[in-house]
């Protein structure tokens, strides 16, 4: 796509436009975007790319993509929102992938960056079956900006629907100083079975998550910052995965998963910030087209998270978190007694005897530092 270009599906009620491959089609993706050597800061026009069907894999079942929308460095807004994307594919429905370095922040009017919202799309996986094995989509979206530094609302991934069969949901890598926003997303994937191509090629098994939120490792620079609010995530294997050092506002999220997190690198921390201002996020549900107003005065009880184990086991909210600095609130005995079964995306709930009751109080409220007791304890007695 060109400075400004936009692809718009305007369909008649009742019917799609589908965008699909030919039977000599030999590129690896279905939309390029952006260029590897450069920014080119002086083309600022968007791209937008709504209401369209991506059907990958042609009638003969054949195909060369690998991703369907692949992204390099460019210096504009990319917003992809109301689409479906079938991914019976090797790579992901977006791939935003730039190399070139950028300080975000020393001229954010004309050299902000990448800009990206993908919103409100639905995301299909499903394996690739050959003769010897059994291929996974690595993800439904993938973000890796790890050499853009002090980069702020630009990146936001919001109200979208992953389903069905591939590794990942998200995989997301931030430079310091960076932040994005996760929002009222529903994952509700299937990442037990097969493996990805890289795995294959590597003979080495790679954990699979609902979300994974890289930073970088180095210790003078300030982490990225990644925002979660709102989102329901369920995963035959991990909920969230965390790499080297980040940042994380949690509120108002439902986790389903056999294991909540996965934080291989026990020498980098995570470090929990405060999710009040996250709040107002948690107000609207994900489909609903009504105001958001954000609370005056929001409580603990508004952001507190939910944890349940689709295994039927006790495992504690926080298992898998080796070095955690601050606190994740899941403790819902601030809170009145409200059952939050996950609702999968076609609408039904998951059954009650399929997993184990959520977090509670001795367990749930992690007290990483006494600074943290001060801060729970002060908002206890203000409600």
């Amino acid at each position: 796509m060109k400075n400004g270009q936009d692809i718009i599906g305007a369909a008649d009620e009742g019917f799609e436009i589908v965008i699909r491959t030919n039977p000599g089609y030999s590129d690896t993706y279905m939309v390029r975007i952006g260029t590897t050597g450069s920014f080119q800061f002086d083309k600022t026009g968007g791209n937008h790319i709504r209401h369209v069907t991506f059907q990958p894999v042609g009638h003969n079942n054949r195909t060369t993509v690998e991703t369907i929308v692949f992204a390099k460095c460019y210096n504009r807004e990319l917003i992809i929102e109301n689409n479906l994307f079938n991914i019976p594919i090797y790579g992901a429905a977006l791939i935003l992938d730039c190399k070139e370095s950028l300080d975000a922040s020393v001229n954010v009017r004309r050299r902000p960056g990448p800009g990206l919202r993908f919103a409100k799309n639905t995301i299909i996986g499903k394996a690739i079956r050959t003769w010897c094995c059994v291929f996974l989509p690595k993800a439904g979206i993938i973000v890796n900006l790890h050499t853009i530094v002090n980069q702020s609302q630009r990146i936001a991934v919001i109200e979208n629907s992953f389903q069905g069969e591939m590794a990942d949901a998200g995989d997301f890598t931030l430079g310091f100083g960076s932040s994005m926003d996760i929002f009222r997303n529903k994952v509700d994937i299937n990442n037990n079975i097969g493996k990805t191509r890289a795995e294959e090629a590597s003979g080495r098994d790679v954990p699979k998550e609902g979300f994974s939120l890289i930073g970088h490792t180095s210790g003078s620079e300030e982490p990225p910052l990644f925002n979660l609010a709102g989102n329901r995530i369920r995963s035959k294997n991990i909920a969230i995965g965390v790499e080297k050092r980040i940042k994380l506002a949690l509120a108002c999220n439902h986790l389903q998963a056999a294991n909540p997190w996965r934080q291989p690198q026990r020498q980098y921390s995570l470090e929990a910030v405060d999710p009040l201002p996250l709040a107002g996020e948690c107000e609207r549900t994900v489909g609903s087209t009504s105001a958001m107003v954000t609370p005056t005065s929001p409580t603990l009880c508004q952001i507190v998270n939910t944890w349940t184990s689709i295994t039927g086991s006790m495992i504690n909210p926080l298992s898998g978190l080796d070095n955690l600095d601050g606190q994740l609130f899941f403790d819902e005995s601030v809170c009145p007694s409200v059952t939050t079964p996950f609702v999968a995306p076609d609408g039904t709930s998951s059954e009650a005897g399929e997993a184990s009751t959520v977090s509670t109080a001795s367990s749930t409220t992690a007290v990483m530092t006494g600074l943290g007791v001060i801060t729970t304890l002060a908002i206890l007695l203000a409600r």
